[in-house]
């Protein structure tokens, strides 16, 4: 089958590449009399693609970025459909054109118990070629077969918070002080180290997440003495089985929260959600405690500290400086995501007590699961339904998408 695949595809390139004889033989004359009409002396100039082949950038499973010249299928004589590799492509113009989605694969290292098992590593990466390499065994462990996945950047299990950073967040802080609307998401299996990539340890400068970072770069750069005034203010809102929570007000009188929209080009908003007003890195960093300690998360065979609900941290920024023509006044969001983890009951469930005393799996957790695992798959759909271009976008099949 694939032999003739391979045949079908040649003969598509022979037929619309190929000439007929008559007009190869009215070429070579043309290209003799050219020839005779510049000098016995002149050297042939090296023979360059048609400008009227097409260049498009598109995207491939994994993120990875390739860049086609194609023939354009005329009878000018054009060389036949060759893919470039990756490596050339500038990331900038790339994740331009391809709708200013990049993806990034963090590989997290191997835990202890894993180190004392002695089980082999089934992942390698390599930054440069931005590739993930996985090694799956069949036929009862006596054959390998590796699978590549490309995306816009690979970070391996040696990267630092700070690399992740600067990789992801940090031109993105820019953007936003332009006024401009950005989004991170933290997503993957349970146990990946989604929320220490996204918040880390707030004590340590090494280990703080993108949050703590994002945040410090954003004030850094409001209070350098380039913006004449601005403003910045923070929410957080998790939710937790479908359901609305504001993790900055008080739990005692806290408002039911809503999503709505309101129309005037805002779209869809949380209705109650406050909004804090912060002036320093550091009394963001206390807010980003508070919520800690609010979250829910729960032990799990999997992970000790698993997040049983998604959060979304945003910092609205208001900023205004002055440019040859006046003063320019921008207003600008940064939303930062920590999803909860997709994981299958049968490895997350504890099949004896971890401890003395613990509680062992029950219909609450069941819900969790079930909630998490749907709103990640609905969150899969929209993304499929728009890459496809479908008519319905299922947007309303959870509230992190609607959101």
């Amino acid at each position: 089958h694939a032999a003739a695949l391979r045949r079908r595809r040649r003969s598509r390139r022979q037929a619309a590449c190929g000439m007929k004889a008559d007009e190869k033989e009215a070429q070579g004359r043309r290209m003799r009399s050219l020839s005779a009409d510049r000098g016995a002396h002149a050297q042939p100039s090296p023979r360059v693609p048609s400008l009227s082949a097409a260049r498009r950038v598109t995207n491939v499973a994994g993120g990875s970025i390739r860049v086609v010249d194609e023939c354009p299928g005329t009878s000018g004589g054009c060389s036949p459909r060759r893919e470039r590799q990756p490596a050339p492509v500038d990331l900038a113009s790339a994740a331009a054109a391809s709708g200013n989605v990049r993806v990034v694969c963090r590989l997290r290292p191997m835990s202890d118990r894993e180190k004392k098992t002695g089980t082999t590593p089934a992942v390698t990466a390599s930054s440069e070629r931005r590739e993930v390499l996985v090694t799956k065994m069949i036929s009862g462990g006596s054959k390998k077969v590796r699978s590549a996945f490309h995306f816009d950047a690979v970070l391996t299990s040696f990267s630092s918070q700070n690399e992740v950073f600067a990789q992801t967040l940090d031109p993105l802080v820019d953007e936003v002080l332009a006024g401009y609307e950005a989004t991170c998401f933290a997503y993957g299996q349970t146990g990946t180290g989604k929320t220490y990539t996204m918040e880390g340890n707030l004590d340590d400068d090494s280990s703080r997440g993108l949050v703590p970072r994002a945040a410090a770069a954003m004030i850094d750069r409001l209070a350098s003495g380039a913006y004449a005034d601005w403003a910045v203010s923070c929410q957080y809102l998790e939710i937790y089985n479908e359901e609305l929570c504001d993790l900055l007000a008080n739990p005692q009188n806290a408002p039911r929260l809503d999503l709505k929209d309101v129309g005037g080009g805002r779209g869809v908003v949380c209705v109650g959600l406050s909004e804090v007003p912060v002036k320093s890195s550091a009394q963001i960093f206390d807010l980003v405690r508070s919520a800690q300690e609010r979250r829910r998360v729960a032990e799990t065979r999997i992970n000790a500290r698993s997040s049983r609900s998604h959060c979304i941290f945003t910092l609205k920024v208001k900023c205004r400086r002055t440019v040859a023509s006046g003063d320019l006044e921008n207003t600008g969001k940064l939303h930062l995501v920590d999803l909860a983890g997709s994981e299958c009951a049968k490895k997350a469930s504890w099949d004896d007590p971890p401890y003395p005393g613990a509680k062992m799996g029950n219909a609450e957790e069941d819900r969790e699961r079930k909630s998490i695992n749907q709103s990640l798959l609905t969150l899969g759909r929209v993304i499929s339904a728009l890459r496809d271009g479908t008519p319905r976008i299922p947007y309303r099949d959870s509230k992190l998408t609607r959101l």
